[in-house]
């Protein structure tokens, strides 16, 4: 087997040839060199993508994904979601506002709200530009395969979007209510969906729980570790003054009271003298 060490590089080179992408030839090339304990950098093969993507996400940009690019910029749409994006899920609400329906990450249904004249004005110029090609979809399949990096596009997206909306309610004030209220509504129907009233009993169901824990944290008497071994023990030894209680003077018997006028009067003579 350990012949076979020789042909490792030329091995590579025919998968390249046969267009095999970066990432399946690094990963080959790893599982090779960790069965011989060699290192990949003795052996010649294509950088990942991600590896450029870290220190310049534009530096993998191509002439042909120019388009896909620019739409992502505009849309802030995932790679999967921009290559099954249909004309028909673009929304034009006015002019100014469109909403793009998408399905992402784990099946969601998501409804991006883009704001500004130019996105507007860009989707509107791509739509015309499939519905030239007879295209249902916005991009071509050669578009949406590029290997230029775009989850950078997405980030830039967001923030065009954000200071779009802010400078918007900063022009007109009431538009933060109405934002606010459209966020609200958002929230309400998608909390009274058919398809949240199982999440809406766990949710629910796990509030209960949670304060019903939080109260009997709260009233659960604190254990007093120290009041058996106090029990146990026998109670210190204390020095008590028990005072006699004084006997009122019309109780005192005659005699008692004659007894103490001789105490008194034998007392004052003997501190005359």
């Amino acid at each position: 087997m350990f012949e076979a060490e020789k042909y490792i590089q030329e091995y590579i080179d025919v998968r390249e040839a046969r267009g095999l992408s970066a990432d399946t030839l690094n990963t080959d090339l790893s599982a090779l060199c960790k069965v011989f304990r060699r290192r990949t950098i003795e052996f010649r093969h294509p950088p990942r993508h991600g590896v450029h993507l870290k220190n310049d996400p534009t530096k993998y940009n191509t002439e042909t994904g120019e388009t896909t690019r620019d739409v992502a910029l505009t849309t802030g749409l995932r790679r999967r979601e921009l290559g099954h994006l249909k004309v028909d899920d673009i929304k034009f609400i006015d002019f100014e506002t469109v909403h793009i329906f998408s399905v992402g990450k784990g099946g969601k249904h998501n409804r991006t709200v883009l704001k500004g004249i130019i996105a507007v004005a860009k989707l509107k110029e791509y739509i015309s530009r499939a519905e030239k090609m007879n295209n249902d979809f916005l991009l071509t399949k050669a578009e949406a395969r590029v290997p230029d990096g775009l989850h950078y596009c997405r980030a830039m997206c967001a923030q065009n979007t954000y200071y779009a909306v802010l400078r918007e309610m900063e022009n007109d004030p009431a538009k933060r209510a109405e934002y606010i209220q459209k966020i609200k509504d958002s929230i309400n129907k998608s909390w009274n969906n058919k398809t949240s009233k199982t999440k809406r009993l766990i949710i629910c169901a796990l509030m209960l729980a949670y304060m019903g824990l939080a109260l009997y944290v709260i009233f659960m008497p604190a254990p007093d570790y120290r009041y058996e071994e106090y029990v146990r023990s026998e109670p210190p030894a204390t020095n008590l003054i028990i005072e006699e209680k004084a006997t009122p003077a019309d109780s005192l018997s005659d005699e008692k009271i004659r007894e103490m006028e001789e105490f008194f009067n034998q007392f004052n003579s003997e501190s005359y003298e």
